[in-house]
């Protein structure tokens, strides 16, 4: 093929993409209750500050967009730290509580509630 032609092709198929990227309206923050909590990582074992720490967090996100949420309350993850193949993704809810969970048809679907910070 020639060069020219390769280019323009190159060039069309990358506006194209950005297209897409620019145009693709943002994702509310959603957070599911769709899996079963970790035995020890569930609502029996928070205490009231830990509930009150948890609802702030949820009417906080609540108005935010997805990508709002992972810069203000993303932490770090363990790569190591997956289920069912999918990493685990861990948000701050207060100074030592995380949530943990992964993305299920874009909703932040929880698998644990770590009020002490017991998973990294």
């Amino acid at each position: 093929m020639p060069k020219k032609l390769v280019n323009s092709l190159e060039r069309n198929h990358e506006k194209r993409r950005v297209e897409v990227l620019t145009t693709q309206k943002p994702r509310p923050f959603i957070v599911s209750f769709e899996l079963k909590l970790e035995r020890g990582f569930t609502f029996f074992n928070l205490q009231q500050q830990h509930l009150k720490q948890l609802q702030n967090f949820l009417d906080n996100v609540s108005v935010m967009e997805f990508g709002e949420v992972e810069k203000i309350y993303k932490c770090k993850s363990d790569k190591k730290d997956t289920y069912r193949s999918q990493q685990i993704i861990h948000f701050k809810v207060a100074d030592s509580f995380r949530i943990h969970g992964i993305i299920i048809d874009g909703r932040f679907a929880v698998l644990r509630l770590d009020p002490n910070h017991r998973v990294h």
